[in-house]
């Protein structure tokens, strides 16, 4: 937002915390204050609000309490009315813009005057508004007795104040009323969102004024363009035909094109009624397809949305909508989504520069914060199969009535029903993923089995089963830090390295893991066959190398003095994504704290490292 460094931060910490309470880490983020210049910001806030309401921060939680309504809107319009006076800078940056917004030209001495502020002092507001308007291609300009007006594009000019002053500048607009009823008309035989009319009336709005000022859209890009015959064509004839009947003027089919943008770049497609011009094309699917594979190039993980894919791929073809007509929704849960969704927002990354690729424009963070809204689906169902601590079990016999039998009186005995039991028929397939296989053929497995008369002895193979859930050690119960790489991380797999070339202290770590027969002879070359597709650098203090392997594995690198400082070495199983994501969300949880990245760099051995994690930290509980 263009006015962060003008607002009044006392008016906008209130507006925020009426919508709900924030964490107190992501609105210093945000605000990028000090902790004790929040403080301060709530002890004034509590002074103004006394005898009406309170901010309390509790456990890092920033919430707003109201227990005297009538004197807390009282006190709010106090603060308020503080904004709006030409002593306040925003205050006059938006008075100026408005004029100019609504009329050709306006002079110098009339707005010095209306003002009540000297023209040296204007001048250097214009030129505050006209660095606020650089990026998009518009100024203020013209001659000092003559008059000045906003040049540029009018499409420019019209996004420059939806996106950025549009509230201020159409407060007491005299057509807002009627607007709205033609809007709620034209779109009422459709299902459609309330954020997605809420824009159209801003739209509808915004053309009013303008065109009752002689500005007028033209030479539209070609993206603006729509099926003459489609939806959206019909629902634009008809708010044309409202606004000529019930204002009095004439759209144009180029203004047509901008009041309907909202439509076409709306967040959900809810349109039910009629979706004849909502076709998902092959372009969209190859797409799509493209994203999954860069996200498997770059993260080894294989994408399923499920049953949201359909959903997804709706959400393309409007996000597509978006980007190419510049239409802009905001996400308020942004910091939300980056702190809690990390690897899905990683996802989203990476899907954001695949269409950035395509269309050669760029994706702003509302877009990635919702791209990974749907990545995390796939992250939640994921990360319960590790949370559930499944126990997996394969049985292969030749005798499938006993097969069929053997399931049913284990499932039958699971109390805590966390056992994942397959019957398979073909024993070449990739057995690592399971955890026992139950057999009396002679199979060469590193698995642990039950062969020969045992697979007839329930009790023997129920034993076989605890034994094993105990030893297990990807399980997390209880008694461990709930974390797959801590877990399985020991005294050997852990190594000070020293100097600034990456390669060559990983090259030294995955030589040692093979002395030690900790991994398998080609696992080197797999992770710099890997390294080679996509650096798998998360950030200048994290690294995180990995690759397929014929077990768990995993080894961290500790360099205090050089970057990256922390190498996590990982190997994991074919068909065991579940446990990839969850080591992704443990080590993007530690990369993106230089804090904790600092600390841990520090450490010089395996038990001061566990109870570090133990001691100074709260994660992995």
């Amino acid at each position: 937002m263009i006015w962060k460094k003008l607002e009044n931060r006392s008016l906008y910490l209130i507006e925020l915390l009426e919508r709900k309470p924030i964490n107190e880490d992501i609105l210093l983020d945000q605000l990028k204050i000090s902790k004790k210049t929040l403080s301060n910001d709530i002890k004034q806030i509590n002074k103004k609000l006394e005898h009406c309401a309170f901010i309390n921060i509790k456990h890092k939680e920033i919430s707003l309490y109201v227990y005297d309504y009538k004197r807390y809107k009282k006190s709010l319009n106090k603060i308020r009315k503080e904004e709006e006076s030409f002593n306040n800078e925003k205050y006059r940056l938006i008075y100026i813009i408005k004029n100019l917004f609504e009329n050709k030209t306006v002079t110098m001495g009339d707005l010095s005057f209306e003002m009540i502020i000297s023209k040296t002092t204007l001048n250097k507001d214009i030129e505050k508004v006209n660095k606020l308007m650089d990026s998009y291609n518009i100024r203020i300009a013209g001659r000092p007795n003559v008059g000045i007006g906003i040049l540029g594009e009018e499409i420019d000019i019209r996004n420059f104040v939806i996106e950025n002053c549009y509230n201020e500048i159409f407060r007491q607009n005299k057509d807002t009323r009627l607007v709205s009823e033609i809007i709620r008309k034209a779109l009422s035989p459709y299902l459609v969102d309330e954020e997605t009319l809420d824009r159209m009336k801003i739209f509808l709005n915004v053309s009013i004024v303008r065109i009752r000022n002689n500005f007028y859209i033209n030479r539209l890009d070609k993206d603006y363009s729509y099926n003459l015959k489609g939806l959206i064509k019909d629902i634009g004839e008809d708010i044309k035909n409202r606004v000529e009947k019930v204002i009095g003027l004439k759209l144009s089919d180029d203004e047509l094109k901008f009041i309907t943008v909202p439509l076409r770049g709306m967040r959900t497609p809810l349109i039910i009624t009629s979706i004849s011009d909502i076709e998902i094309g092959q372009d969209i699917q190859n797409l799509i397809s493209e994203i999954f594979t860069s996200i498997k190039r770059q993260m080894d993980l294989d994408v399923d949305l499920g049953k949201v894919t359909k959903d997804f791929n709706y959400h393309i073809y409007f996000l597509l909508n978006r980007i190419k007509l510049d239409y802009k929704i905001d996400n308020s849960l942004n910091e939300e989504i980056k702190k809690e969704y990390r690897v899905a927002y990683k996802m989203a990354e990476i899907a954001a520069k695949v269409i950035e690729n395509k269309l050669e424009k760029t994706v702003n963070e509302s877009e990635k914060s919702y791209l990974a809204s749907y990545f995390q689906i796939y992250i939640v169902e994921k990360l319960d199969l590790v949370n559930k601590n499944a126990f997996k079990i394969a049985i292969f016999t030749t005798d499938e009535i006993n097969d069929l039998s053997l399931k049913r009186k284990l499932k039958a005995g699971d109390i805590n029903d966390d056992l994942s039991i397959s019957i398979i028929d073909d024993i070449s397939i990739d057995l690592s993923g399971y955890d026992l296989l139950i057999t009396d053929r002679d199979v060469d497995t590193e698995i642990s089995q039950i062969s020969g008369k045992d697979i007839y002895k329930i009790s023997k193979i129920r034993e076989r089963i605890e034994d094993l859930r105990e030893k297990k050690n990807m399980i997390l119960n209880n008694r461990f830090l709930k974390s797959v790489f801590l877990n399985n991380l020991d005294e050997e797999k852990l190594f000070l390295i020293k100097g600034k070339d990456f390669k060559k202290n990983l090259y030294y770590m995955l030589d040692s893991l093979i002395d030690k027969n900790l991994v398998d002879e080609d696992f080197k070359e797999r992770i710099i066959k890997r390294e080679k597709i996509s650096s798998t650098i998360f950030s200048r203090g994290v690294a995180f190398p990995h690759t397929k392997s014929n077990k768990l594995s995993v080894a961290l690198g500790i360099n205090e003095k050089d970057y990256p400082n922390l190498i996590f070495l990982v190997g994991v199983p074919e068909n065991l994504d579940e446990v990839l994501v969850k080591l992704y969300d443990e080590i993007v949880t530690i990369a993106n704290d230089d804090k904790l990245v600092e600390k841990i760099s520090k450490i010089k051995s395996y038990p001061k490292l566990m109870e570090f994690f133990i001691k100074e930290t709260e994660l992995f509980r």
